[in-house]
């Protein structure tokens, strides 16, 4: 059950049309979509040629859902424009003070709008990107394009203000063609010296909020049962599901995932209880997932060693071929245990049939060892 949603605002103009609006909502839109797999939960509302009659049915069906708002479109410092109608920030903030729940981030990609900051702020609107002067229509879809990248990037553990320098400094300024101003006439040029978006956070540690804190500061979480999740795990270990929850140890986690594609045998050592699985399972397997070329296989030795590695060579090699499991699995164990050229043979078979470069065994014995 998903209890927050990122909305996506387009507005239309038929007197000063702005070709690049559809454009950047649907980058923003494909680019959502395709990070499914971020185990974050959310919903997304596309609007992206939203009315004024329609806003207040919209923000009404989303009350206390929103927890990034994205809106694109003319601007000024008192109002947004829709259809040409123009819609006041005051009055939207008042329609968000009457949430159970305030977005946390909203990001008005318009000209001249950072003096609406401090309406969203005084409603509890943790953080705003807003803009201190007239934008290039062009660039400003580039913009929240890279800015939405970076954010969803890493699962989602990228903080704002990292994700918002990433997106600067991968734009290239471009010549100024059309503003997204509602006072058009009032800058001929745009100042390239100064960046024209800022973050405007109301306490300095909201700019290092990621997004998924953004999707659950402040917001309850259930699970697909419906029931009130508990994100904390006592004395058990994180698993790979749980690495949205895990916090502190990113350092670290980044540290090893860069020195595994260097090293044939990596062993992880620490006394018993030092978090070891944790940092593996719910830190470093996301991230080989986030890189999209490993196979990841993880098995616990038990009683039985090889039986337990066996066992899941056998999988991977069962999904992909018609063969006896069972058959496949006996002449597995007996070959491991007593063949040691044959450890080579079939981590070259797992990764032929799987299509991946690299092989990952999560806690025992591979290619590239792994070992809590």
């Amino acid at each position: 059950m998903a209890t927050s949603s990122i909305l996506l605002l387009g507005a239309k103009s038929i007197v000063r049309p702005l070709a690049s609006i559809p454009l950047e909502l649907s980058a923003i839109k494909e680019l959502i979509d395709s990070k499914g797999n971020t185990a974050l939960t959310f919903e997304l509302e596309y609007e992206p040629y939203f009315i004024r009659e329609h806003l207040k049915n919209i923000l009404n069906r989303l009350a206390g859902k929103v927890a990034i708002l994205h809106f694109a479109g003319h601007s000024d410092s008192a109002t947004i424009l829709s259809d040409d109608k123009a819609v006041y920030a005051d009055h939207i903030a008042a329609h968000m003070h009457t949430w159970s729940n305030r977005p946390n981030l909203i990001f008005l990609n318009g000209c001249h709008n950072s003096l609406q900051v401090t309406l969203f702020h005084a409603v509890g609107v943790a953080v705003v990107i807003a803009t201190q002067r007239a934008v290039n229509d062009i660039q400003a879809a580039e913009f929240a394009r890279e800015f939405y990248a970076s954010l969803f990037f890493d699962n989602g553990q990228v903080p704002i203000k990292t994700a918002f320098d990433r997106a600067i400094s991968s734009i290239l300024l471009i010549a100024d063609e059309q503003k997204r101003s509602l006072d058009i006439n009032q800058l001929d040029r745009i100042d390239t010296d100064n960046w024209a978006w800022g973050i405007f956070a109301q306490h300095p540690e909201q700019k290092e909020w990621t997004l998924r804190q953004l999707l659950t500061n402040n917001r309850p979480h259930f699970d697909d049962k419906g029931e009130l999740f508990n994100p904390y795990r006592g004395l058990k270990s994180f698993r790979e599901k749980d690495h949205e929850y895990f916090f502190g140890r990113e350092a670290l986690a980044s540290e090893l995932y860069e020195k595994i594609p260097n090293s044939r045998l990596y062993a992880l050592w620490g006394s018993s209880g030092s978090g070891k699985s944790s940092l593996v399972s719910a830190g470093v397997i996301p991230k080989l997932r986030e890189a999209g070329n490993w196979l990841i296989i993880e098995t616990r030795p038990g009683n039985s060693p090889f039986l337990s590695l066996a066992t899941k060579i056998a999988e991977v090699l069962h999904s992909s071929n018609n063969i006896d499991f069972d058959k496949e699995l006996d002449n597995l164990v007996e070959r491991l245990k007593n063949d040691t050229f044959y450890w080579s043979v079939k981590i070259s078979s797992l990764l032929k049939i799987s299509g991946h470069q690299y092989a990952f065994q999560g806690e025992k014995v591979d290619n590239r060892l792994f070992h809590p």
